[in-house]
């Protein structure tokens, strides 16, 4: 399975911005996570931030050829952007929208995605955990009847459950075992 992430403008300032909505965690954590994810599950991940509008829209467009599933967090063009809502709707996979904080819970400016009307289904106000729950969901969705996912997860699974079992290197989170390091700071 082939997934791609894709971030919005001033991600590449987390951990700096605003660390009181977004927390101190920066994209660069976020994304060895969702790539020691990626690795945990057997997926292919796909990367990338940029502030430009224009280039997020030829990433939607090229992940029709080189992703299975998109995951994005388009920050401020969530609120703005009509050329990446008609992009995203091109896009045959599932789409999964990521917020770190609860936009719902946001100031009127931030409240209302344009782009969610596009996409399976939005992720928000979990912090950067948000992007695992999306790249967990995209790999059941992609991969269902979910057999390869599942037989994969399931020896995952057994694995980190005998690690568990020694050293406590996993944690229980949404019927998940998940590696500790994947967990992070609140």
């Amino acid at each position: 399975m082939r997934i791609m992430i894709l971030n919005g403008p001033n991600l590449n300032m987390l951990g700096i911005r605003e660390p009181h909505i977004y927390g101190s965690t920066t994209l660069k954590a976020i994304k060895a996570s969702c790539e020691e994810f990626a690795a945990f599950t057997g997926a292919q991940l796909a990367f990338h931030q940029s502030n430009h509008e224009g280039e997020l829209v030829d990433l939607i467009q090229s992940a029709r050829k080189d992703a299975d599933a998109l995951i994005i967090n388009p920050a401020a063009y969530s609120f703005t952007s009509i050329a990446m809502y008609d992009a995203l709707k091109i896009f045959e996979g599932p789409i999964f929208e990521v917020h770190i904080s609860n936009i719902h819970a946001r100031d009127e400016l931030h409240r209302h995605s344009k782009l969610s009307a596009a996409v399976k289904a939005v992720i928000a106000g979990l912090g950067p955990y948000g992007y695992i729950v999306a790249m967990q969901a995209a790999a059941r969705l992609v991969e269902l009847g979910g057999r390869f996912f599942q037989l994969r997860l399931e020896r995952a699974l057994v694995a980190a459950a005998g690690d568990r079992l020694q050293s406590r290197r996993t944690v229980m989170f949404d019927s998940l075992l998940v590696p500790n390091s994947l967990i992070f700071p609140l």
